[in-house]
C-alpha cells in the first residue's frame, strides 16, 4: 500500500501485491486521513485472490498479477475494465470493499 506520486494524503492510492520467493500471502492495512486502507492477497492452487478496502472519498490503482489469457473476476462476477502492461492487470476502483480473483 503506497500513496500515489503526486497524490495529497492518499487521496490516491497503490496496492501491488504479489508473491515473491516463499511468500504466497499477505495482508497489510494504514489507517490514512481518510479511514482504514486494507490490502489481504494469497495465492494458493492456481489462484490469486486480493482482498482492498479503500476508504470513502479515495481512489485506487490496483496491480493484479495477470496477464491477458487470466480471468480477473470481482465476487464471482468478469471484470472487464482491465488494462494488461507489464504481466500485471490494472484495475481503477473507487472506494469501497472488492475481492479479486485470477486464475
Amino acid at each position: 500500500i503506497k500513496q500515489a506520486k503526486g497524490s495529497i494524503a492518499y487521496k490516491q492510492i497503490e496496492i501491488k501485491p504479489g508473491p515473491v520467493g516463499d511468500i504466497t500471502a499477505a495482508k497489510a492495512t494504514y489507517h490514512s486521513p481518510y479511514g482504514l486502507i486494507v490490502s489481504d492477497w494469497k495465492q494458493q492452487d492456481g489462484f490469486f485472490e486480493l482482498k482492498v478496502e479503500i476508504p470513502a472519498n479515495t481512489f485506487a490503482t490496483v496491480y493484479l498479477p495477470a496477464d491477458r489469457s487470466s480471468i480477473v473476476k470481482e465476487k464471482d462476477k468478469k471484470w472487464n475494465a482491465v488494462i494488461y502492461k507489464d504481466e500485471k492487470a490494472i484495475i481503477k476502483l473507487g472506494s469501497g470493499v472488492y475481492h479479486f480473483t485470477v486464475q
